[in-house]
């Protein structure tokens, strides 16, 4: 909608203290800290959430709110609120861990098969217990059956507006050679930062061949040496 908005920092300032979310040792030591329309025992830091009104007559603070009352911003409470043991939590957030925190799970080979626009499974995957405590949902190692070859796409995009083109062929599993030798830079680099978001996005791989030719790999397929090398000679390029 081409909305803006300047975002700022307050590090270095007074403002978080004046607004009764950071506190100094000195505040600290006296054991409890105003904070939330009361005092309460106290960290050097606590959440807040403030909204300005800035007009010609001056800048107007217009709302606070700290604690938990600044959760419906935090989309992934709300979530947790509408299930039906909601956030199931003993104590304040005891749900949140660090990534190496939670316990191992089991690790379960699934054999996959190339499926058209992906992969699936090639045998329905094994039952899971029911969970209980310390329970973690295991975790699937993809065993993948590589097919033994793979045709491959040559495109020459002439506008940006052939990026859809150049994702619907790989989206299918098909490896594409982006010739941008008809591009100027401008719209080359475009085209090269989209297909870096599709790689990302569909976890494949993307390899400079020349200075405007690049070799996007779907996931799972495997292009070989041989394949490379003749890529790199320009024998793929009339390839369509």
């Amino acid at each position: 909608m081409g909305w803006t908005a300047k975002w700022v920092s307050s590090y270095g300032s007074d403002f978080n203290y004046d607004f009764h979310v950071s506190f100094t040792q000195e505040q600290l030591a006296k054991g409890k800290v105003d904070y939330n329309y009361g005092l309460v025992e106290g960290f050097d830091e606590l959440p807040g959430l403030s909204v300005f009104y800035k007009n010609a007559d001056g800048l107007f603070h217009t709302y606070s709110s700290y604690a938990r009352g600044n959760e419906e911003v935090i989309g992934a409470f709300i979530y947790l609120d509408i299930t039906p043991k909601g956030r199931n939590e003993k104590e304040i957030m005891d749900w949140v861990k660090r990534h190496d925190e939670y316990a191992e799970a089991e690790v379960v080979p699934v054999r996959r098969v190339s499926a058209g626009r992906g992969w699936e499974d090639a045998e329905p995957r094994a039952a899971m217990p029911a969970p209980h405590e310390g329970y973690r949902e295991p975790a699937y190692r993809d065993v993948v059956e590589e097919p033994v070859s793979h045709r491959i796409t040559t495109l020459h995009p002439r506008t940006y507006n052939e990026a859809r083109t150049i994702g619907e062929h790989f989206r299918e599993g098909v490896p594409v050679i982006m010739n941008l030798t008809d591009l100027d830079d401008t719209d080359a680099k475009r085209l090269v930062d989209f297909a870096a978001g599709l790689i990302f996005g569909l976890r494949g791989s993307i390899e400079r061949v020349t200075n405007k030719v690049f070799l996007l790999s779907p996931q799972n397929v495997h292009v070989t040496a041989e394949d490379k090398a003749r890529i790199a000679e320009g024998g793929f390029f009339n390839q369509s």
